[in-house]
């Protein structure tokens, strides 16, 4: 499915590594950590598998490994208001779960059995207003080919 690659398999025995891990000991664990430890480790986890998924060889996905933590020769100058933007919502939807307000929230979306149809219907359109919004940021930004083009 993602063709004959090593970091292919790197990210498979990783994600395959964390799974039994996970499965032993470490959900109960992370369920006793405050929900930002447990939520920084998943996130760091998930990041660090991304980038053998992605990586073309072993050695790039060393290298950006190494970047990543090495916090050195970076020049923010560079960056536009609308990567900052972008920074800003991307870190609200990740994370706006840890918060009480964003707990509740999500419980109200996903776990709540007696939606009212005005509730559905803001959902809706929240929805549609975000598909609205990446499907036309990605229509005038750069060409950038999609993952699986490649295969």
């Amino acid at each position: 499915w993602h063709g004959a690659s090593w970091t292919f398999i790197v990210w498979g025995a990783y994600h395959g590594f964390f799974l039994v891990l996970e499965r032993l000991f470490l959900s109960k664990l992370l369920l006793k950590l405050p929900k930002l430890i447990s939520v920084a480790y998943t996130f760091v986890v998930v990041a660090i598998g991304w980038v053998f998924f992605r990586s073309e060889n072993l050695t790039y996905a060393y290298n950006f490994i190494l970047k990543l933590f090495s916090f050195k020769g970076i020049d923010v100058t560079g960056f536009d208001l609308e990567f900052y933007i972008f920074i800003v919502i991307s870190i609200v939807f990740s994370f706006f779960t840890i918060s009480v307000r964003g707990e509740k929230m999500q419980k109200l979306i996903f776990k709540n059995e007696n939606k009212t149809t005005t509730l559905h219907v803001l959902l809706w359109v929240g929805c549609l207003f975000l598909l609205t919004l990446s499907v036309s940021s990605i229509a005038v930004n750069n060409f950038n080919p999609f993952i699986y083009f490649r295969f």
